[in-house]
């Protein structure tokens, strides 16, 4: 009597735990769900996309607050945040990121941009209130013969050329804007021509940042047109617009194609760096990146344009890889 008692009791707690909510649930996938800007995971992701778009484009990032926090289930978790954050000092600004935190608790920063989350108003503002837009990044013009313009010029150019092993000469400053991220500090964002072996002219966008000690260093360099002639042949109307070869997701997705690649031709390939990175996005939550890189094997250098596509759990997929002058380089 004693043993069916007990019995019972046991299937009775089993039968409770086994229908207490969670218990034993996988998670479902699917698209985005609101979640707490308060959640653990959202915090923690918060902090993590701060400290690794700093490290990727050495500026310190401030995080002000969480504005909109989503999760998205995958093999693993996607976080996409809505966040107001400041970059060296300078006013806040939305942008939207997304992480994806694997089984293993192993993070990974997927996207960074500038948004306005949606319309999300302003903490404390009235319903209807005007939406914050991003922040100005602080530069004004200067002269184009400016000498720290100049030198910042000259030192891109220099920095730029070694980076892709190709021979580059400054034409001119198109146009020159500085800030002054802190005190004895100054940025420099430059429209330049620039002059490629063999007689080619192309345009560039460069950012040089300067130290207090008159340190320089090439933050970023993007070909552009600014509204000037350029031999690079347009690229088609097929939906790419022109992202930083800084972006979380470019990077992924072209350490990816140089891992793909090489065990597809068991050769050994080595991204040398990102030259150009557009991207798409064909449907929701999927992204496509297309990739000017300058790659290395057995000893050679050489460029190739990759594309990458991203589907809506992060999985990617080498779509195309093929030998390209990238616009010139």
């Amino acid at each position: 009597m004693k043993k069916s008692l007990y019995f019972a009791a046991v299937l009775i707690a089993l039968g409770f735990v086994l229908t207490s909510e969670g218990f034993g649930q996988r998670p479902v996938l699917g698209g985005y769900k609101v979640i707490e800007n308060t959640d653990a995971g959202a915090t923690d992701a918060a902090a993590f996309a701060i400290k690794a778009q700093s490290e990727q484009t050495e500026m310190e990032f401030v995080l002000g607050e969480i504005v909109k926090a989503e999760r998205q289930v995958v093999a693993g978790s996607n976080y996409r945040l809505c966040m107001d954050v400041s970059a060296n000092g300078q006013d806040g600004s939305y942008v939207q990121a997304v992480v994806y935190v694997d089984l293993k608790q192993n993070y990974k920063l997927t996207s960074w941009a500038a948004s306005d989350c949606g319309g999300v108003p302003e903490a404390g503002a009235a319903k209807g209130a005007a939406r914050k837009a991003p922040a100005a990044d602080g530069y004004k013009p200067i002269a184009n013969t400016d000498a720290g313009a100049g030198l910042a010029a000259d030192f891109a150019v220099k920095t730029q050329s070694a980076k892709t092993k190709t021979k580059l000469t400054l034409g001119e400053i198109v146009k020159a804007e500085d800030r002054e991220p802190k005190i004895g500090a100054r940025d420099f964002r430059l429209c330049l021509k620039v002059n490629l072996d063999g007689g080619t002219t192309m345009s560039a966008r460069a950012i040089v940042s300067m130290d207090q000690y008159s340190n320089l260093k090439l933050v970023s360099w993007t070909e552009s047109t600014f509204g000037t002639t350029t031999t690079t042949k347009p690229s088609v109307a097929d939906g790419f617009k022109p992202i930083e070869k800084t972006d979380a997701g470019a990077g992924l997705a072209a350490d990816f194609a140089i891992k793909e690649q090489s065990a597809k031709t068991k050769m050994t390939f080595k991204l040398d760096g990102i030259v150009k990175a557009d991207d798409r996005e064909p449907a929701l939550m999927k992204r496509d990146f297309r990739l000017c890189l300058n790659v290395s094997s057995n000893g050679k250098s050489t460029f190739v344009q990759a594309v990458v596509s991203m589907d809506a759990y992060s999985n990617l997929k080498l779509v195309s890889w093929a030998d390209s002058t990238c616009g010139g380089n």
